[in-house]
């Protein structure tokens, strides 16, 4: 069954899972057929590299802004798809809330991708 009750943390747990589940069998199938790939779409991994890049680069604000200017707009525009889903399905003040979950979980697939390997 699909509908299932999840607290916060048992959500990012259950995303970090799966995520890295997948990653190794992909890789142990040998479906992922580049050196690289590892079956997940191109805008999944781009969403959690500039998530990674994004969060490392409030560090750096005091130096400069851009980098994390540039970061947040990889991410939205990786995620553009899916917040705009979000908007027509359930408004755009639902979309505007859900950034902040959604930037968590693509950061939690990123990471799930690399603990398979």
């Amino acid at each position: 069954m699909h509908l299932k009750y999840y607290n916060h943390a048992g959500l990012i747990a259950d995303y970090l899972r799966k995520s890295a589940a997948v990653s190794r069998y992909i890789k142990h199938t040998g479906l992922g057929n580049k050196a690289m790939d590892n079956g997940w779409p191109l805008s999944v991994k781009i969403a959690g590299m500039s998530a990674l890049c994004l969060l490392l680069s409030v560090f750096f604000i005091k130096i400069t802004v851009v980098p994390f200017l540039l970061f947040f707009g990889m991410h939205c525009v990786a995620i553009w798809p899916l917040l705009s889903y979000l908007a027509k399905a359930r408004g755009a003040s639902f979309a505007v809330k859900s950034y902040p979950v959604l930037f968590e979980i693509f950061l939690t697939i990123f990471a799930g991708l690399f603990t398979a390997y």
